[in-house]
């Protein structure tokens, strides 16, 4: 899933609308697909306290998605969307 945003990536390097767009959707299914997976295994993969490992899967997760979010934004006032993609790549 995550090569498969990297795919997406690439497309929204592009200068036609409807490639970015497609890039854009690409991205997304391939997110949301890793992150139902890696969701997934963090319960099956917790010896013990399955909740809490989960929990604290799931806040990591929306703290980062927080602060990635912030920090895209900085990017795209820096740069527009070459800097929103430098930004991801890294």
């Amino acid at each position: 899933m995550f090569v498969t945003m990297l795919a997406g990536l690439g497309f929204t390097a592009l200068k036609s609308v409807g490639l970015i767009v497609a890039g854009i959707a690409i991205i997304t299914f391939g997110f949301f697909g890793g992150h139902s997976i890696v969701s997934s295994w963090v319960g099956r993969r917790a010896s013990g306290a399955k909740g809490q490992a989960s929990s604290t899967y799931l806040f990591i997760y929306y703290m980062g998605s927080s602060a990635a979010g912030a920090a895209g934004g900085l990017f795209y006032a820096v740069d527009g969307w070459n800097g929103v993609v430098a930004f991801v790549e890294r």
